[in-house]
């Protein structure tokens, strides 16, 4: 080649990539580089070891390889970040021309052919294309030598293995028509093993005979072109006993296009599909119970919404109906407004337990229509001390799923921001178009390039280490304090999103947050009774001082009507910095607290312990329309404290302001 020196390095086991030969290098400078790590170093071999490469950059080529012909003249042009990026070893000991060319089987980059020399212009492109071709040639030869080696360490293990896989082997001599089983063939078929007397027909008899006609076409077709096929098909053993095999064969072809030889290997995947059919049960059986967690996770959500309108509805409503007579017009259409209230109110009850079987079904939509439909659910679900940051996309691309289990993504999501956020921060949701590159596929499994919808949940929590990161997708598993999750959130959202045909990937540091990326296809397509007793006259009623802390107005003034109307004496907040300062003015004894859990700021729990000092003898009384635990969540029920659920009645709330005040 005309150079000063040459050398060969394959990358091994434990991804270092030593000189298997070298020539002209120097002892030290062996020493020096064999060590290199694709893990660790930064090197331009281990670009090239890689395929990290650019052939748009003058110093690459299309066929993967680096090659320079002024090493000390090019680094004058760079800056001294751009030259930490690798470690310039061969201009460092004197090398002015350097190459390195992949040693590569198609895509397969098995090492690299290292050429050197002191002086400039020694490797032109002309040069390295010859290399490349080079490369190939000794790519083959390498991973041919490396299989035989392979084989040989693997011949003593072979029968074990098969057993172990229930896999056997039978091949067909064609030329002689003989016929050889491996032993394990035998054990599959249920036959005693033995030396001869088998040939193609007795392969034949022993398939079932509805598969029969499917793998005879496989075989003749594998026999006329040399085509590699795989099929599944049932055998029957001797005693009746039907197994499920899974096939793989080929036919060795002559220099004429005959085959000579037939090779194929079967396994027994009898328990697999056993397996695989109750699979199909138990991942049912999981959509159905992340469904019913995720109903009563948006149950709550919406609770405290939905509840206030049935609440203040009912009040104002019983109300007017201690106001009016039997017999007035008006009573009858009030009586009619109080039991539509409680049957909107009921519906909230009945998400807590409502579950029924629903079908996929795959449509073509737009994914800010459906983030903007849940914006108001997503705000009450995560509660009032997240703030929530929509980023949509103008112009954003279609994408084909179930839009029903596209929510139960995104609610999920949310929903395991905000636990990771217990004191408050912000979750973004965000949309974008992508293109997905080949250099983008590379490092990420299973991702064919294209065009995608993304959308991102970040949240600014506690974040993941990497143990539970990597654990994070795995169904049942939690990182949750016992009875507060079943773990099957996330994994229910892989599923979804692979069943959609898209991918997911997580990037979290510890404290550093946590954020969910989800591709989506893009597609290029145009885009559907129950009784209640009235209130009654004579409701329990009291003079003593009670504070009313609630950040929903309408919620407030009924609250404050109906105790006023009792004659006890009321002072209103709508929060708990407005509740401080009214204490201050007030000066007197206050006697119960009755406050909201939920509220923007302060919440209810921490109004309470800041009032309980300065009242000692003060009873709370809590409400709220988020579910058990939502209120768990806040520090309430844990304490046994007084609890009251909205929406509730006039008659409700009057009783249970009298029972507190009582004990």
């Amino acid at each position: 080649m005309g150079c000063a020196a040459v050398g060969i390095r394959i990358l091994d086991d434990q991804d270092n990539i030593p000189y298997k030969f070298y020539d002209g290098f120097s002892r030290s400078f062996y020493e020096l580089e064999s060590p290199l790590s694709i893990k660790s170093d930064k090197c331009m071999c281990i670009n090239v070891i890689k395929g990290e490469i650019d052939p748009k950059l003058p110093f690459y080529t299309e066929g993967g390889s680096f090659y320079m012909n002024g090493t000390t003249r090019f680094l004058s042009t760079v800056s001294e970040k751009e030259k930490g990026q690798t470690r310039n070893v061969c201009n460092q000991v004197g090398y002015e021309s350097v190459a390195l060319i992949p040693v590569r089987l198609k895509s397969q980059i098995l090492g690299l052919i290292h050429v050197a020399d002191p002086r400039e212009n020694i490797v032109p492109l002309k040069k390295v294309e010859v290399l490349e071709k080079a490369g190939l040639q000794l790519g083959t030869v390498l991973l041919r030598r490396q299989a035989e080696e392979k084989v040989r360490k693997s011949e003593a293990s072979l029968a074990e293995a098969q057993h172990i896989a229930h896999l056997g082997s039978w091949e067909w001599d064609l030329i002689n028509n003989n016929v050889y089983w491996s032993n394990e063939l035998f054990e599959i078929f249920g036959l005693p093993v033995k030396d001869s007397g088998l040939d193609y027909k007795s392969v034949l008899d022993f398939i079932h005979p509805e598969d029969r006609e499917l793998v005879q076409k496989r075989v003749s077709e594998a026999l006329q072109k040399g085509k590699y096929y795989h099929v599944e098909y049932r055998i029957v053993c001797p005693d009746g006993t039907e197994r499920i095999v899974h096939a793989q064969g080929n036919a060795h072809l002559n220099g004429d296009g005959k085959p000579t030889k037939f090779v194929e290997t079967v396994q027994d995947i009898t328990v697999h599909k056993q397996a695989e059919k109750e699979m199909e049960v138990l991942q049912e059986q999981l959509r159905q119970s992340q469904k019913m967690e995720a109903i009563g996770r948006l149950a709550g959500g919406i609770a405290h919404d939905f509840n206030n309108l049935p609440t203040v509805i009912k009040g104002c409503s019983q109300l007017s109906l201690l106001e009016l007579k039997e017999g007035d017009p008006v009573r009858e259409n009030t009586v009619e407004i109080n039991e539509a209230a409680e049957r909107a109110a009921d519906l909230t009850r009945q998400l807590l337990t409502f579950s029924r079987r629903q079908v996929i079904e795959m449509k073509v939509f737009d994914l800010n229509a459906i983030l903007e439909n849940l914006d108001k659910v997503l705000r009450r679900v995560i509660a009032e001390d997240i703030v929530l940051l929509t980023l949509l996309k103008e112009d954003l691309g279609m994408v084909r799923a179930d839009p029903g289990q596209i929510e139960q993504v995104i609610m999920n999501l949310a929903i395991n921001a905000r636990d990771a956020m217990p004191s408050g921060g912000k979750l973004t949701i965000e949309t974008a178009n992508m293109e997905l590159d080949e250099e983008y596929t590379h490092t990420h499994m299973a991702v064919k390039p294209g065009q995608y919808v993304m959308f991102s949940v970040s949240d600014t929590g506690y974040g993941m280490s990497p143990e539970v990161k990597s654990r994070i997708f795995e169904p049942f598993f939690t990182t949750k304090e016992k009875g507060k999750g079943t773990g099957l959130g996330l994994s229910t959202v892989y599923g979804i999103v692979k069943q959609s045909e898209g991918h997911i990937w997580v990037y979290s540091e510890p404290e550093q947050g946590t954020a969910f990326k989800i591709y989506l296809p893009r597609v290029y397509e145009a885009t559907e009774e129950r009784e209640e007793k009235l209130v009654k006259e004579e409701l329990p009623s009291g003079s003593e001082t009670i504070l009313v802390v609630e950040d929903e107005e309408k919620v407030r003034k009924l609250i404050v009507q109906v105790l006023k109307r009792q004659g006890y004496s009321i002072l209103e907040a709508p929060h708990g910095d407005d509740a401080l300062l009214v204490c201050n003015q007030h000066g007197g004894l206050i006697h119960l607290l009755v406050t909201d859990v939920v509220m923007p700021g302060m919440s209810g729990s921490e109004v309470a312990r800041r009032l309980a000092s300065r009242y000692p003898k003060m009873k709370v009384l809590y409400t709220s329309g988020y579910t058990d635990n939502a209120i768990v969540h806040y520090g309430v029920l844990q304490k046994k404290a007084n609890y009251i659920q909205k929406p509730f009645t006039m008659e409700g709330l009057a009783t249970k302001v009298r029972q507190v005040l009582d004990r």
